[in-house]
């Protein structure tokens, strides 16, 4: 069989090919892949076999060559199936007359306001920023943001000498707005400034690490300066009961990062709910109230206001609203509010307008 060395490698050649062939086909079909690699496996050494078996030598295996190729083409079979499955266009919904479309189909939900949603911003970021300071604010009447708690660097120490185990796990980890006088600036094994303030007593004093560098705060850090630094408690840095108390990120008290921050993803929140309809996702209807309420209350701005300008800056916007009666703007947006509580399904409050905090 002077063909045998040109057959044997184009078998090979071959059965290559299958095997190949088969691993693109499994992202259509895992089953008609398998199938076509395991006739591909036993093809190729069956095949070997049977051609020297060709030659004279023992061990044909031509009838596991001849089943082989069954089972690829079975394979082959399954993996177009699934192909032309997958590719095959969804078949039309017939719809017949009378049947009702759905809201997003038949265009009858109200368009959302651009410059409303911009409205809805800034008075979010105000409305963060009082109720952090603890003022009057919506967000703090539905339990959205709690006042930041203030406490002097010493009371802070006290409750933690008092009763550590207990104190401890309710602190660590809170972000708190902390007084005191500064008693000393140092710098530690980390480079980091750190400031002393009073603590418990005159052993220990509470210690503040700086977040950033002191020459960027607006107004020099120095000893005997009496500062207001927005820190995450560590705790203890011992088990003893006598011990330093320790302040870490501490910062200038600024919450307009995180104001603007909250009042974008509540603006994206309120935008999708706004266009789709269907469930909301805040905490309660009467907090999803509140917000459309408040969106509709920027649709009845005049032309040309900062609020309807995302870029304007917000105390341009609040001194707009101070000029005008801000309260009649929520009185107005009253007139469209059933049009979109029947397109949310959003059930009617008892009192929408207990709701508003201007």
């Amino acid at each position: 069989m002077k063909f045998v060395p040109v057959i044997r490698p184009i078998c090979w050649i071959v059965c290559s090919v299958l095997v190949a062939a088969s691993f693109g086909v499994m992202g259509s079909s895992i089953i008609g892949g398998l199938l076509m690699l395991s006739g591909a496996i036993w093809l190729c050494p069956a095949s070997w076999r049977a051609i020297e078996s060709l030659t004279g030598k023992s061990g044909s295996s031509i009838p596991v060559a001849i089943l082989s190729v069954p089972l690829f083409l079975l394979g082959v079979h399954i993996s177009t199936t699934a192909r032309e499955l997958v590719s095959a266009p969804a078949p039309a919904l017939q719809v017949k007359d009378g049947d009702a479309l759905s809201k997003q189909e038949s265009g009858d939900h109200p368009q959302v306001d651009p410059g409303a949603l911009n409205f809805f911003r800034h008075i979010m970021e105000q409305d963060y920023l009082v109720a952090l300071s603890g003022g009057k604010s919506a967000l703090n009447a539905l339990s959205m943001v709690n006042p930041v708690e203030r406490m002097p660097s010493s009371k802070l120490a006290r409750l933690y000498e008092g009763d550590d185990e207990a104190v401890d796990p309710f602190f660590r980890g809170r972000k708190l707005i902390v007084t005191g006088e500064v008693l000393a600036v140092r710098i530690d094994y980390a480079d980091d400034v750190i400031l002393e303030l009073p603590g418990a007593n005159d052993m220990f004093n509470v210690q503040a690490e700086l977040h950033s560098d002191p020459k960027k705060f607006s107004e020099p850090v120095v000893e005997g300066k009496y500062v207001d630094l927005y820190c995450t408690v560590y705790g203890k840095v011992s088990d003893e009961t006598a011990s330093n108390l320790y302040l870490k990120d501490c910062t200038e008290v600024d919450f307009t990062p995180d104001a603007k921050a909250y009042a974008d993803n509540l603006t994206e929140a309120l935008r999708g709910w706004l266009r789709t309809g269907g469930r909301h996702i805040f905490p309660t209807d009467n907090a999803a109230t509140y917000f459309l309420v408040s969106y509709l209350a920027g649709t009845q701005l005049p032309p040309g206001n900062p609020c309807l300008r995302e870029e304007a800056p917000l105390e341009e916007c609040v001194s707009s609203l101070d000029k005008m009666k801000a309260s009649a703007l929520f009185e107005s947006a009253r007139g469209d509010l059933q049009r979109w509580q029947e397109w949310l399904g959003l059930p009617t409050p008892d009192d929408y307008s207990q709701l508003s905090s201007r």
